[in-house]
């Protein structure tokens, strides 16, 4: 649930928005009457900030989804054929960019349908529920106030979600990398250089594209990395090399 901190800093941020300000969390701390450079004040403001995105996802979830209004707005955008060809020949540059990474027709129309749906939940929960959705778009990292905050469409939040899990993986390869080097444990009982492939995969998935391979468990427990394309290939890789005769 929302505090009545919550509001005040939504409202705040909605008001600088609207006056086509896209502000720091200085500014924000500002538009409040808070002093930024007070760490108690500045947290306080960074907390409701990221609480607002969880508020968003149980409001998508939740209210939009779970409302029924999901499924009647996707049935009618889903059939709007001549708004989907009209947003190819608009936004060639973003259409040709995923047409590249090998997306296909049907996930890309999908992906479209998204969109719209998305334009209508934000206009709602803008409107109806006083609720915005901030992000926190270029800056420099470790350089205090350098970021902006702006209200996402919806392609803008897929590739910053994509940054965010980008950042997350290395921080997951470099831990797993020091539990090997160190020989530590998981509390799962797991190889650690299984984990670490895995992890190293992911994270190549979205760096860069390259589909998730099926990695030998058998092979990496031994420090070989042993990868195919599709799980039958693992499985006759598996019969070959590691089953137990009958």
């Amino acid at each position: 649930m929302r505090s009545r901190f919550d509001v005040l800093v939504n409202e705040a941020m909605a008001r600088l928005m609207n006056r086509g300000i896209h502000p720091t969390k200085r500014e924000v701390c500002e538009e409040l009457g808070l002093d930024y450079d007070d760490p108690k004040d500045r947290g306080k403001v960074t907390n409701s900030i990221h609480k607002h995105k969880e508020i968003f996802d149980h409001a998508w979830n939740q209210l939009y989804v779970g409302g029924g209004a999901f499924a009647r707005d996707y049935a009618e955008v889903s059939m709007d054929t001549n708004s989907y060809e009209e947003w190819r020949r608009r936004d060639v540059d973003l259409y040709n960019l995923l047409r590249k990474l090998r997306v296909e027709e049907t996930e890309i129309h999908e992906f479209w349908v998204y969109s719209r749906l998305w334009n209508r939940f934000v206009e709602t929960a803008n409107r109806e529920w006083n609720l915005h959705l901030f992000v926190a778009y270029g800056g420099q990292p470790w350089v205090a106030d350098s970021y902006r905050y702006m209200q996402p469409n919806y392609w803008d939040y897929t590739f910053k979600q994509i940054e965010i899990a980008q950042n997350l993986g290395k921080g997951m390869v470099t831990t797993l990398a020091r539990h090997r080097d160190l020989r530590m444990m998981l509390i799962s009982g797991e190889s650690v250089e299984t984990a670490l492939l895995a992890t190293k995969d992911t994270l190549q998935m979205l760096t860069n594209g390259a589909p998730l391979r099926h990695r030998c468990e058998e092979c990496a427990r031994r420090g070989e990395a042993v990868a195919f394309r599709t799980q039958k290939e693992l499985i006759e890789h598996y019969n070959q090399h590691h089953a137990s005769p009958l």
